[in-house]
């Protein structure tokens, strides 16, 4: 059984201020005692939007890893 937590932050600055904030709270992470703690994954476009995909799935096939 797995887990998935999805987040919704917000903070001031540009979108490479906003990859190390989000680079350091994976950090945090996997400094923590957790079994798996997954890769980090950018989403760009319509992506971004998971109520629009048809498979329903979280992550798009682009993006997944083999």
């Amino acid at each position: 059984m797995g887990l998935t937590i999805h987040y919704r932050l917000a903070a001031t600055g540009d979108d490479e201020h906003a990859r190390k904030l989000v680079g350091q709270l994976h950090q945090a992470a996997l400094d923590l005692p957790f079994q798996h703690v997954g890769d980090l994954v950018e989403f760009r476009g319509d992506e971004r939007d998971w109520k629009r995909r048809a498979d329903g799935d979280s992550l798009p096939t682009s993006r997944r890893r083999a």
